[in-house]
């Protein structure tokens, strides 16, 4: 909002608030001054006119539907200069000097008949008793429209703070408008009641120290929305999370929406709302997706028993490729190795990081990871492997030791010479284990052993 309109809309609330303190003042002093000297009417009206009923004159009726209809047209000429007038001025500044000019128009109109009625009713010369009876009506009909007038500007000065909020980087300030909105309504509905009150002539201390005497029954009482209200101060001063934060409560997951006194409404994935209450929430563990730096993406890949020992370190060797060559993947820390010997594949452990701001940026990066993993499979000749299960039929039983691709078995020096091979200063101890180099993070893992429960598999192409 410009500074012109700020300077523009404090500049209305002052001029709202002298006019509504003026009208007040008006209409609280009006049967004093007034209803002594009208009296005129016993002398100047006709005798039809000075006939009573249940001790009405019907000159006074008629004066009450004239104040009706008085009242009833100031305020449609109210509504009209404000709404035809004044609001197509403010609209030409800034549409929220607009909107709090349209959310005055109802409380001003009130106030107008207020007025008319705190004027007009003394002049009907009624009794004492009668008068009295009416000016209070005629004051809570004014100071409720002070109050309504007020709390519609509340709206108003919130919609200031939203987008004042919205221009910084912290979601603080985005928790703390809605909460500020509630505290300065509860506090405008107390000050009119307060008014209220005494204008009934209630004696407002007595009745605070009456409520004093009561606290404690109604802190038992109230113990659980107390415990709320301060969980949300809990939760206001710790952040444990922000509005729009993916958290996770009890393994229900969704999205803050809203904090307020009592509860905190979070939308889930099935756009079912949940509401949790702030004590609660200071007693239970949270998991905030939303805080995450990295997101983790676990996989494993699953590959046929066909693969060569070469084509497995190539296909491991082009997954770090991947990695390494990806925009948003983190490149300090990943693990991507052959991990294991499955019932029908073997199995390469995929596990990488991405940092990206949403959950539909992240599956726009497993999307394109994935998409480069089969590509990489492909080309280097390797399948992906699904639930298969191998039966072989035999002609004959014998004892005799099976060797692979049929032929006679090895003779044992053979057998300790490949063993010895494999041993410390073989000939196959000293095979490198990578076939190209740059594409491993080569930090070691710090973060313990992960679990396996929500491994994802890909088990996707030909292969047997």
């Amino acid at each position: 909002m410009p500074h012109s309109c700020r300077r523009s809309y404090r500049c209305l609330c002052s001029q709202l608030a002298a006019l509504v303190a003026g009208m007040l003042a008006l209409v609280g002093a009006a049967a004093p001054a007034w209803a002594m000297p009208l009296k005129w009417p016993a002398k100047h009206l006709p005798a039809w006119l000075l006939k009573e009923a249940i001790g009405i004159a019907v000159w006074q009726v008629i004066g009450i539907f004239v104040l009706i209809f008085l009242a009833l047209l100031l305020r449609r000429v109210v509504l009209y200069v404000v709404t035809a007038y004044i609001r197509r001025l403010a609209k030409q500044v800034h549409d929220t000097l607009e909107d709090a000019v349209d959310r005055a128009a109802q409380p001003l109109s009130g106030l107008g008949m207020a007025l008319v009625f705190g004027i007009g009713f003394p002049l009907l010369g009624f009794s004492d008793r009668v008068d009295v009876v009416i000016l209070l009506a005629v004051r809570l009909l004014a100071v409720s429209s002070a109050v309504w007038l007020f709390y519609r500007q509340i709206d108003v000065v919130s919609g200031l703070m939203a987008e004042k909020a919205e221009q910084t980087e912290t979601r603080l300030d985005d928790q703390l408008v809605p909460l500020v909105r509630r505290t300065l309504k509860a506090f405008a509905v107390v000050i009119g009641g307060i008014f209220i009150l005494q204008n009934l002539s209630v004696d407002v201390a007595s009745l605070v120290a009456g409520l004093g005497l009561g606290g404690l029954a109604f802190a038992l009482a109230a113990k659980d929305t107390l415990a709320n209200v301060f969980g949300s101060l809990v939760i206001f001063v710790d952040r444990p999370f922000q509005i729009g934060d993916w958290v996770c409560i009890e393994k229900q997951h969704g999205t803050v929406e809203d904090v307020g006194f009592r509860t905190t409404k979070i939308r889930t994935f099935y756009n079912s709302l949940m509401t949790v209450p702030n004590a609660k929430l200071t007693a239970t563990m949270i998991d905030n997706y939303g805080m995450r730096e990295y997101r983790r993406i676990k996989v494993k890949l699953q590959l046929t028993y066909s693969t060569t020992p070469e084509q497995m370190q190539a296909f491991v060797e082009a997954c770090r490729a991947i990695v390494a060559a990806h925009p948003h993947t983190r490149k300090d820390y990943y693990e991507i190795h052959f991990n294991d010997f499955s019932a029908y594949s073997l199995d390469v452990l995929f596990y990488v990081f991405v940092k990206v701001p949403s959950w539909s940026d992240e599956l726009k990066a497993r999307h394109e990871l994935f998409l480069s993993v089969m590509r990489a499979a492909k080309d280097l000749g390797v399948e992906f492997a699904f639930p298969t299960r191998t039966i072989h039929v035999d002609s004959h039983f014998s004892d005799a030791p099976r060797v692979v691709g049929g032929g006679k078995p090895k003779p044992e020096d053979d057998l300790q010479r490949v063993v010895r091979s494999y041993g410390p200063g073989g000939s196959e101890s000293n095979r490198p284990y990578a076939l190209t180099h740059g594409y491993f993070a080569g930090t070691d893992s710090d973060r313990g052993e992960e679990d396996v429960e929500d491994e994802d598999v890909i088990d996707e192409g030909a292969g047997g």
